[in-house]
């Protein structure tokens, strides 16, 4: 049953304690319980933000990383090596600072460049700077490049790792041992602190190593799929989720792994979903060699938005009444009507008008978010002489995202290439329309799309 999302936590933690069977099964299900409240599933999306309370909950599986091993183990001597160790962390360095029993910092560093604790991650939003690359990429095609390394990267190191992992001993070491050994293997950054926590997770668990080479193998079969989720991603948050979603979604194909073992693998994989990793599709950094092809990820039609005007031109209609970023587009000047007829849509200046310098703007609401291999269709048909018309995409706000038509008399079919705007939100279409003489003509258009397929 979906439980509700609490809404009365003032941020402050309290330590509990309580008995458990001490048992290798019990000890599994007190395990798979604890991280229950980090699947998206175990919350009712209707009490609340889904997202926040995941990430309350990882926070809080980690602050209770020693009392989980207490609970497990409380007079084992293995126990009192755990909190030794990862109150020590800082040794080499000093600067750790231990509130309510959890590690916030030392002096080692993790995995292929990782630092102490785990990198803040990358705030890039393309809503906010449409068309404009993070910084350090010289154009957006540079950009897409990097997604697109990063994200075969991120996966072909997850997978790697996750078979090292199952075939690591951690009998007979401490954990600042098996860490500093590991740091040499792993392939993805994982910061220090998170690094002694998994291993820790790993060298006292009752699990079979054996489902982490299995899940090794699930995302090696999945590999393009899954980087298809991370290389289409708007943001580096979204890139996390989606990547966690997904393997969550082939994990819970595992018909014949109990769920408690299913929670295991992705406790496990959630600490290579991390910001020093993620953070590399949208920092101009070098990645090494590898795979950076993503044209083969599936163009998904269902949320286009397509105006095909054979039967009506609901939903249209003339400004005034939204203010566009573009001053002409906000004109109208003479007797233009929008109307239908039986090639399309419409739009003419009404005979005997004697109007010059006409101008005037049809448009539609809409609600799309741009993705990848999305473009802007349009078809339009001039009814004879020179007039000048602009089909353009604006944000909700009235922002002209892209404009382009042409300045002559005659058909046109355009396709307008969104790539540079993905993930940007389309609030309105519209279509401009000038003449510099009184005389009348049409504008008629047959179809507008935004989609992922060309009609």
């Amino acid at each position: 049953m979906e439980q509700s999302i609490p809404d009365d936590w003032d941020g402050e933690y309290c330590t509990y304690g309580i008995c458990w069977p001490d048992s290798p099964q019990w000890r599994i299900i007190l395990r798979g319980l604890l991280s229950m409240p980090r699947q998206g599933r175990f919350w009712a999306a209707s009490s609340g933000s889904i997202l926040g309370v995941q990430a309350i909950a990882r926070q809080t599986e980690d602050f209770n990383f020693e009392l989980r091993e207490a609970i497990l183990a409380c007079t084992d001597d293995q126990f009192a090596e755990l909190i030794a160790a990862i109150n020590a962390i800082s040794i080499t360095g000093g600067g750790t600072t231990i509130v309510n029993c959890y590690s916030t910092g030392s002096g080692e560093g993790g995995s292929r460049g990782a630092g102490e604790i785990e990198a803040p991650i990358v705030p890039y939003d393309p809503v906010e700077t449409p068309g404009v690359p993070p910084e350090g990429f010289e154009d957006m095609e540079a950009f897409r490049l990097q997604k697109c390394r990063a994200a075969w990267a991120i996966v072909r190191e997850m997978g790697a790792d996750l078979q090292s992992l199952s075939a690591w001993s951690y009998a007979a070491q401490t954990l600042p041992a098996i860490a500093g050994a590991l740091i040499t293997v792993l392939l993805t950054p994982i910061g220090w602190a998170a690094l002694i926590t998994l291993i820790g997770l790993l060298a006292y668990t009752s699990f079979q190593y054996g489902f982490l080479s299995q899940a090794s193998a699930i995302i090696y079969e999945f590999r393009a799929e899954i980087v298809c989720e991370l290389s289409t991603s708007a943001t580096a948050l979204q890139a996390k989720t989606r990547l966690l979603a997904k393997i969550e979604e082939l994990i819970d194909q595992e018909t014949v792994w109990l769920q408690i073992e299913k929670n295991f693998v992705n406790s496990v994989v959630a600490f290579f979903v991390n910001n020093d990793s993620i953070n590399r599709m949208f920092e101009a950094v070098p990645l090494a060699a590898g795979e950076d092809d993503c044209s083969g990820c599936p163009c998904d039609d269902t949320f286009s938005v397509k105006f095909n005007f054979l039967d009506s031109i609901v939903g249209w209609s003339l400004n005034p009444g939204v203010t566009f970023s573009e001053p002409n587009y906000n004109q109208q000047v003479g007797v233009w009507v929008l109307d239908w007829n039986e090639v399309g849509a419409s739009l003419h200046m009404g005979l005997g008008a004697g109007v010059s310098n006409t101008k005037g703007t049809a448009y539609v609401a809409v609600s799309h978010t741009i993705r990848p291999s999305d473009a802007f269709y349009t078809r339009t048909i001039v009814g004879g002489g020179t007039m000048t018309f602009n089909w353009f995409l604006a944000s909700p706000s009235g922002t002209v995202i892209v404009s382009g038509g042409f300045g002559t008399g005659g058909n046109a079919t355009i396709a307008f290439d969104l790539v540079d705007y993905i993930g940007v939100e389309v609030g309105y279409i519209g279509l401009y329309v000038a003449k510099a003489n009184s005389e009348s003509y049409n504008v008629d258009y047959p179809y507008v799309w935004i989609s992922c397929v060309a009609p």
